[in-house]
């Protein structure tokens, strides 16, 4: 019995990190810093296929370059899965009219705070 009671707070959880992961890529399509600062943990990771930064200050400052970098930025999720503390996203970056395919894979901690952000680009 136990064993059942676990299982469904695991699914909570996978839908409680899918909520969260959505509402992190809507912060980000918006550019909106401090809703992202206040989904990050202190010492949260982000690395993509440029950019390696490490705790809260340093992937606000990431994220803002990319900001300032593209006037429009929208973000499609393809697919989008998880598992315990982890979301696996397919993702559409459309940046200034160019498609960019991203596989995001977000960690978050035991206070549903994003951990650590990997991006990989597609082709």
């Amino acid at each position: 019995m136990r064993g059942n009671k676990k299982r469904v707070d695991k699914v909570k959880d996978f839908e409680s990190v899918d909520r969260q992961a959505y509402q992190y890529f809507n912060s980000w399509a918006k550019k909106d810093l401090e809703s992202l600062s206040d989904q990050f943990s202190e010492d949260v990771v982000l690395l993509d296929w440029e950019v390696l930064a490490v705790g809260k200050q340093k992937v606000l400052e990431a994220n803002e370059n990319i900001f300032q970098a593209f006037k429009n930025l929208s973000i499609n999720v393809c697919k989008l899965s998880s598992r315990e503390d982890t979301v696996f996203a397919q993702i559409e970056i459309l940046a200034d009219g160019t498609v960019i395919p991203v596989v995001d894979v977000l960690e978050f901690n035991s206070e549903g705070k994003i951990q650590k952000i990997r991006a990989y680009r597609g082709n």
